[in-house]
């Protein structure tokens, strides 16, 4: 009997020895402390040695060491610290108000949440197409832009616009004054105010003609004295340097405390040739202001355009309209211009009282 004692004693302690320790050495609590919405897995419950793994619940991602292991010490058995969270996984940008209306959303900006906008300032409403819920989805996008609330565009758009009109020789007379014609009907389509819409235009060749400019604060009332302007704007032959017209249009009048900080910025370049000079880096400088370039790229029969340089000008091959000659400078080239931005105004509008 008493062997059998023995031997039973020796067999608990081989036991013990290999890992299975008395409940003394058991770590505590029977696993290292589980995030919010994580899990954990023991390769060896509580015992010595054990190694546990943490993982997160779909939609969440774990932040900071994923095991801890269970020590046996001097001072007695204990888990490492993992100090871990589980984070929910969420969409950019993050969405918590709406300018000129709200928006509530069923979990914030993360992954299936649901946002519903609705437009709440007297005289704005959803812009045309936009929806007025979208998803946060699980690749962390949603599921379609968030929308804006506008007042009724063009006609009560507010922005600084810069007209940039080429005058080069490739043009030449015939054609500039459909380019002219083009222009004054695209001003019309705006409201001229100091609250609203105020147009800055030149035109260039081989140089700026600085003596027939209109700058944004010149005619910010009349219609009528912008449009009488214009005519002084005559055409004359030369090269296409249009990064000096870009630097012009950034250092003049971008850069001019007529310009609003609470108005969009918006450039239009028309033009039937390719620069003579460098374009690249005085457009880079404008976009990297935040100002939006769009080019009506002029192809005629004689002529070709690179239309990678356009792309580069613009910075979005969304914003290029490219047209086969003069006479596409029509009304259905007007109204997709004019959609253009009213849409892209969405970017900055704020409501005029």
């Amino acid at each position: 009997m008493k062997q059998q004692y023995i031997f039973f004693v020796l067999l608990l302690a081989s036991i013990y020895s290999n890992g299975k320790g008395s409940i003394d050495s058991l770590c505590q609590p029977e696993s290292p402390p589980i995030p919010d919405n994580g899990k954990v897995w023991c390769n060896n419950s509580n015992n010595p040695n054990s190694v546990c793994i943490f993982a997160c619940a779909p939609y969440y991602t774990l932040v900071g060491t994923n095991t801890s292991k269970c020590l046996e010490t001097i001072n007695g058995t204990s888990w490492t610290k993992a100090n871990i969270e589980c984070k929910p996984d969420h969409c950019e940008p993050e969405i918590n108000s709406l300018p000129n209306g709200v928006v509530t959303c069923s979990h914030g900006s993360n992954v299936r949440s649901v946002c519903h906008y609705k437009c709440t300032t007297p005289g704005t409403s959803m812009f045309l197409g936009m929806k007025n819920t979208n998803r946060c989805l699980p690749s962390k996008k949603w599921d379609v832009k968030p929308p804006c609330c506008q007042a009724p565009c063009p006609s009560s758009a507010k922005m600084d616009a810069v007209i940039i009109m080429d005058s080069s020789g490739s043009v030449g007379e015939a054609n500039w004054e459909i380019m002219f014609t083009f222009v004054q009907s695209l001003i019309r389509a705006f409201p001229i105010s100091r609250k609203l819409t105020r147009f800055a235009m030149f035109r260039y060749h081989s140089w700026v003609d600085e003596v027939s400019a209109t700058h944004l604060e010149d005619y910010d009332r009349l219609l009528d004295g912008l449009l009488y302007n214009m005519k002084k704007m005559v055409f004359q032959a030369g090269k296409t340097m249009t990064g000096m017209a870009l630097r012009y249009a950034e250092n003049k009048i971008l850069r001019s405390t007529a310009n609003r900080p609470d108005a969009r910025d918006l450039v239009i370049l028309l033009t039937d040739g390719n620069s003579s000079d460098n374009a690249e880096n005085p457009a880079k400088i404008i976009r990297g202001m935040g100002r939006t370039i769009i080019v009506i790229a002029i192809v005629q029969r004689y002529g070709s355009l690179s239309m990678d340089r356009f792309y580069v000008l613009a910075g979005d091959p969304s914003n290029v309209f490219l047209i086969d000659g003069f006479r596409r400078l029509d009304a259905e080239l007007l109204r997709n211009l004019i959609n253009k931005i009213c849409n892209d105004i969405c970017i900055n509008t704020e409501i005029i009282q």
